[in-house]
């Protein structure tokens, strides 16, 4: 075998070395691609708050109205649009509780919300309040509730209802 002959038969192979290289660096660097652009989709929240848990709570049907619920709320202090500030279920014995209710639909209705003491041997209803509301889209219900004499200490729950018919209930501890 002459020496051009040797020469061709190793650039060949190298070559074909070469391309192998290739193939197999593209491969990884693409599979490393595709998970890394599956991997920006995700949108998990890794926060590490004390605050309330949000429950995810299932769209209600909409009320004979259109209304329908959304989510409810409660806090120590609202914005400017009605919304809880500071979502929270612990309060202190001279807080006021801040409830909100949002809703989407159109249409009338009447939203109450029964404020109950768990820790008393009937579960005493300590108070009911009831807004009406001529929804368009979007909308807003806040709730407060505040005892003059300070709360007692213990377990309670806010129950939410849009026309008459229970939607949500959550509870709340005063310490």
């Amino acid at each position: 075998m002459s020496i051009k002959h040797q020469s061709q038969r190793y650039q060949k192979q190298h070559q074909q070395s070469r391309f192998g290289n290739f193939t197999y660096q593209a491969l990884v660097i693409s599979t490393l691609a595709a998970l890394m652009l599956s991997a920006c989709g995700k949108n998990e929240d890794v926060s590490s708050s004390t605050a309330e848990p949000e429950n995810p709570v299932a769209l209600s049907a909409p009320s004979e109205s259109g209304v329908v619920f959304s989510k409810v709320t409660l806090g120590h202090t609202l914005d400017d649009q009605k919304r809880v500030v500071d979502a929270n279920t612990t309060f202190g014995s001279k807080d006021s509780v801040y409830v909100s209710v949002e809703t989407t639909g159109t249409g009338k209705s009447e939203i109450k919300v029964k404020y109950n003491q768990l820790n008393t041997p009937n579960a005493d209803q300590i108070e009911e309040t009831t807004q009406k509301i001529d929804a368009t889209g979007t909308a807003v219900t806040e709730f407060q509730i505040y005892h003059n004499g300070g709360w007692e200490p213990g377990i309670y729950t806010v129950e939410v209802s849009i026309d008459g018919k229970p939607v949500a209930t959550k509870e709340f501890t005063v310490q």
